[in-house]
């Protein structure tokens, strides 16, 4: 077992994370009927130590979501990172879960401001949120799936992008 947070609600709320060697935020796993919420705090300028040179930092890094657990990023200010803003990524799979970025300002990070990687069976909303120059896209989603196969159908997942501003980044979605 690598930890993380299961089958528990951790808020992280009005804080101000910055200036860190590697990731701002780094959550090794939701699982579980698990809630993680993001909201009100300044994510800024992580991943830019020397020992750092050249590696793959982003301001916020969630791996693994999954078992009908919930994600919240809301009202963050998100900038100037060495990579990606927020990379939520999965060795398995994002699954059976909720994630939602709702009202964040995400800007000038070196990457895709959001970057869902592998999303399964889930629910992702993109919703208000101002995201610009970033050198790579505004939002990036790399695979989407439902889940099939044992006999008992398949659960798709449902992706909102909706009412963004996607401003100067290298490409919007």
């Amino acid at each position: 077992d690598s930890g993380g947070i299961v089958n528990s609600k951790v808020i992280l709320r009005d804080n101000n994370i910055s200036d860190n060697a590697r990731e701002g935020l780094y959550i090794n796993r939701v699982a579980d009927e698990s809630e993680l919420e993001v909201i009100g705090n300044t994510i800024s300028n992580n991943g830019k130590s020397e020992e750092g040179e050249g590696e793959d930092y982003a301001g916020a890094y969630i791996n693994n979501v999954f078992n009908e657990s919930v994600v919240t990023f809301m009202d963050n200010t998100i900038s100037d990172n060495d990579s990606r803003g927020v990379y939520v990524f999965s060795e398995g799979e994002c699954s059976s879960s909720t994630l939602t970025f709702q009202d964040n300002v995400i800007e000038n990070n070196n990457s895709a401001g959001i970057y869902v990687y592998y999303l399964r069976a889930s629910t992702l909303n993109i919703l208000k949120n101002t995201i610009r120059g970033t050198t790579g896209p505004g939002f990036e989603l790399v695979y989407v799936g439902g889940s099939g196969g044992g006999g008992g159908g398949t659960s798709p997942s449902t992706v909102v992008v909706s009412e963004n501003t996607l401003d100067g980044n290298y490409y919007g979605v």
